[in-house]
C-alpha cells in the first residue's frame, strides 16, 4: 500500500503555511516495498518476480480483455407448450409423451452499435424443433442473451422438451 503525504509550504522559507493561499504543494509518495532496483536494464521491486514493464503490459492486457468477458442474460418468458407448426392435440396426453431436452437459438451480429437484424422467437423455436425431431415444445423457457464490446451478438434462446405428437398419436414412444 502506498502512503501519500500532502504538505503545503511557502515558496520563500519552506516552512508549512497555515493561512492564506498556498504557494506550492508537495506530494510525497512512499512505497513500503522500497525504491525499485535496476537489474539487467529492468526495474524490479523487492517482492516482484517480473519487470515493471511486463507487469504493466499484463495489467493492460487484462483491462482490455475484461470487457470481452461481459454479457447479459434475461429470462423473458415461460410457456407450457409452444410450436411454430400445426399440431393436433386431440387424444394426446402430453404428460405421458416422452420428450427430449433441447436448446434452440436465433442470433444476430452487432458491429459498432449497428445490429445486423434482430433475433426472432420463431427462428429459435424452429431451431429447437428441428434439433429435437418433434413438432411441439413443452415446459419451455425463453431467454434473451447478448454481449457487446465494439462487436458482439444478441440472441434469443429457447430451452425445453421437444415431443413428436404425430408419433404419439400413432401409438409409438
Amino acid at each position: 500500500m502506498l502512503r501519500i503525504t500532502v504538505r503545503i509550504v511557502s515558496k520563500a522559507d519552506g516552512r508549512p503555511q497555515l493561512s492564506g493561499q498556498p504557494i506550492l504543494t508537495c506530494i510525497d509518495v512512499e512505497d513500503p516495498r522500497g525504491p525499485p532496483r535496476l537489474v539487467d536494464g529492468n526495474l524490479y521491486h523487492a517482492e516482484m518476480q517480473m519487470p515493471l514493464w511486463l507487469s504493466r503490459f499484463v495489467r493492460t492486457i487484462v483491462i482490455c480483455t475484461l470487457p470481452l468477458a461481459t454479457s447479459c442474460s434475461l429470462r423473458l418468458a415461460d410457456f407450457n407448450a409452444i410450436s411454430t407448426r400445426n399440431v393436433n392435440l386431440d387424444q394426446i396426453d402430453l404428460d405421458s409423451v416422452p420428450g427430449k431436452r433441447v436448446v434452440g437459438t436465433s442470433t444476430r451480429f452487432i458491429f459498432l452499435f449497428i445490429p445486423f437484424g434482430l433475433p426472432t422467437l420463431e427462428e429459435a423455436v424452429d431451431d429447437a424443433l428441428d434439433s429435437g425431431g418433434g413438432d411441439l415444445m413443452t415446459d419451455t423457457a425463453v431467454y434473451s442473451t447478448g454481449w457487446w464490446f465494439l462487436v458482439g451478438t444478441t440472441s434469443i434462446e429457447v430451452r425445453g422438451s421437444v415431443v413428436d405428437t404425430k408419433k404419439a398419436r400413432r401409438g409409438g414412444s
